[in-house]
């Protein structure tokens, strides 16, 4: 596998690939797309957690949930 990393924009649903690649790039290829984090909804990031959380629930080995008392004391 050949692999490069460049940075362009995505212009009517395309991605131009610059001259000194695009001669090894003739063929299919896999497309890997990666933004800035800030570009990225935080909220939506956040419901895309719970819900794979609620989907996996994580088990923890000796994890015992607080007891109303615990958690309300200060």
């Amino acid at each position: 596998m050949y692999a490069v990393e460049f940075e362009a924009k995505i212009e009517d649903g395309r991605i131009h690939v610059p001259e000194q690649f695009a001669e090894r790039f003739r063929q299919g290829v896999r497309v890997i797309l990666l933004t800035a984090d800030s570009m990225v909804d935080t909220k939506e990031q956040q419901s895309n957690l719970i819900e794979q959380l609620l989907a996996n629930p994580l088990n923890i080995p000796k994890f015992h949930p607080l007891k109303r008392d615990e958690i309300y004391a200060r």
